[in-house]
């Protein structure tokens, strides 16, 4: 990620936004996308034991599959406000002994990190100006599942997008939103051996689940 863009993840979503979000998220419970998202996991996931979860926000995916079965996450973050947001919800749920924190840009740190059975990286590519390398490196650490949630690839997203940038110029000058085309995106995953088993949209977001068609020895496959 270039730095202009991490200084602008730090100040776009900084402690009173993700102070917002997290009483928004215990009020409501997750947004629509993210539900879609945590229920296409939990109906692919048979067996998977371990999630990394890429953008993790205040937790709803970390949350909801760690009582759904999964037995252990890592959630990379790069923004310090939500990373502290999001050990202070697991604590209160009681789970934060089973969640591994990172922060930092995910491409950054991905060599230091191990391969989970999934990986789910929710309204993060759209966050994200170098899509080919992230979608490399969740592919590269996933042994089984690929969850995203990103903005559909349409005229009117790119017009919404460019009135937000504008807004967002004046305000954290260096955050930008990124449309990334559906063929770059599944692209990059059928080079890694992933195939789509679902998808769901609301009208912003498309939410998509892929699964390698060659899963990685050890792991349990339907």
């Amino acid at each position: 990620m270039t730095c202009g863009q991490c200084c602008g993840i730090e100040q776009k979503f900084d402690q009173k936004e993700a102070r917002k979000m997290l009483k928004r998220y215990r009020k409501k419970g997750a947004d629509k996308a993210t539900k879609l998202l945590i229920e296409a996991i939990s109906s692919h996931k048979n067996g998977d034991t371990s999630l990394l979860d890429v953008g993790g926000g205040v937790g709803a995916i970390q949350i909801a599959m760690l009582n759904r079965g999964v037995a252990q996450a890592t959630n990379v973050e790069a923004s310090p406000a939500y990373q502290v947001v999001a050990k202070e919800e697991a604590a209160q749920q009681g789970i934060k002994e089973r969640i591994t924190y990172r922060q930092g840009d995910f491409v950054d740190i991905a060599p230091q990190l191990a391969a989970h059975d999934m990986v789910s990286m929710d309204k993060v590519i759209c966050c994200y100006p170098d899509a080919k390398e992230l979608i490399n490196q969740a592919a590269q650490h996933s042994n089984h599942l690929v969850a995203l949630a990103y903005p559909h690839d349409t005229w009117l997203a790119l017009v919404i997008s460019a009135a937000a940038n504008l807004f967002i110029k004046l305000r954290y000058r260096n955050f930008r939103i990124y449309i990334h085309s559906n063929t770059l995106v599944g692209g990059i995953l059928k080079q890694h051996d992933f195939r789509q088993v679902h998808r769901a949209s609301t009208f912003i977001f498309q939410v998509m689940l892929w699964e390698k068609t060659i899963p990685t020895r050890g792991h349990r496959n339907r």
